[in-house]
């Protein structure tokens, strides 16, 4: 009798077996997929609202800064008011979560930005123009170092 004939029973009990190892090695494949392309979809969520609110908060800086030199009248001045206030509530909530997701580099920086958000909340402040424009200055080299950044984290598996 030749000893191929010896494992066919034992390669068909075995059979299942294999089937049911194929079966478990296929979900958790696809499981660790999606959890990868989730935790890559928090990430570019949380940079994308980090970044697109350090924009439009260059944008309000520069805005009111100009308005202080140049005189925009008071219903300007509490539209800008208003603008700060959304900006700022947009980055604090990418803020709450982004040490979750983002690298550690990109932390620090986002971290860095913080201040500037804030620095201009007080609606009675009498600022100066020109400090706005060192702010903006400050927030938009953040966010070049930041898109760096991101570009690095983003293309890590």
């Amino acid at each position: 009798m030749p000893w191929w004939s010896q494992i066919t029973p034992v390669l068909a009990a075995l059979s299942p077996i294999a089937g049911l190892f194929g079966v478990w090695l296929g979900q958790w494949i696809s499981r660790r997929n999606t959890e990868t392309q989730w935790l890559k979809d928090q990430k570019l969520k949380v940079y994308g609202d980090v970044l697109r609110a350090m924009n439009e908060y260059s944008l309000w800086l520069l805005d009111t800064s100009d308005d202080m030199k140049f005189g925009g009248g008071e219903e300007r001045q509490n539209t800008l008011d208003k603008q700060n206030q959304q900006i700022a509530a947009e980055f604090q909530a990418a803020y709450a979560v982004a040490a979750l997701f983002v690298s550690e580099e990109s932390w620090t920086l986002i971290d860095r930005a913080r201040p500037v958000f804030f620095s201009h909340s007080d609606p009675l402040a009498d600022f100066d123009p020109n400090s706005m424009d060192a702010e903006h200055d400050k927030l938009t080299q953040i966010r070049g170092e930041l898109i760096s950044c991101a570009k690095s984290d983003l293309a890590r598996k």
